[in-house]
């Protein structure tokens, strides 16, 4: 595996750099995907907008939720461990069957 990326377009390279620096560049906020039943799908997106309010839905799909999370909340930056703890939380009460 390679340990730089390159970014290209139109044939042309616009810019390389390791995953963290293309991320930390160019990157904004979290992807947030999901496995879980259909009839959870509005508690969880409920549950998440609670938490952190400036989440969007931005796919749907039978089975399958993906939402985008900002990286930061009011000026403040969003720690993936306050993610991880919020879904932990209620993996078992929306039957989330991946994250």
């Amino acid at each position: 595996l390679a340990h730089r990326v390159t970014i290209m377009m139109h044939g042309r390279m616009q810019c390389i750099g390791s995953l963290q620096h293309l991320k930390s560049k160019f990157g904004d906020g979290y992807t947030l995907q999901f496995r879980i039943p259909p009839e959870h799908q509005p508690g969880l997106f409920e549950y998440l907008s609670r938490h952190f309010p400036h989440i969007t839905l931005e796919d749907e799909d039978f089975g399958k939720v993906m939402y985008h999370l900002p990286s930061t909340q009011n000026g403040q930056p969003v720690q993936m461990s306050r993610i991880f703890g919020r879904i932990q939380c209620v993996a078992e009460q929306f039957q989330i069957e991946d994250y």
